[in-house]
């Protein structure tokens, strides 16, 4: 039985100055890919890092050592979570 090849169905199409085309062209020869291949790789590679950096948080070296340090600190709920957790309470006094 032979291999089953995946095909591509969906299309992008973006407008461009020619000398961007030009450009993008250039590279992927530089490579030795075909256009589309090259876009494909650069494009997917971009999006990558782009979701990459919005899902995760940086902090600086300070910010970092005030998150740390807060882990060591008692739990102390402010005025409002005090209020809520008495509603709760009163709600279900089995708790």
């Amino acid at each position: 039985m032979g291999a089953v090849m995946a095909t591509s169905a969906d299309r992008l199409e973006f407008r461009l100055e020619l000398q961007d085309k030009e450009e993008i062209e250039h590279a992927a020869q530089l490579l030795g890919k075909k256009l589309s291949a090259f876009v494909r790789e650069v494009t997917l590679a971009e999006a990558r890092r782009v979701v990459a950096e919005h899902q995760a948080t940086r902090l600086s070296a300070d910010e970092s050592r005030r998150l740390l340090d807060s882990f060591d600190q008692p739990f102390a709920p402010n005025a409002r979570l005090r209020r809520a957790i008495k509603r709760a309470t009163d709600a279900d006094p089995g708790r």
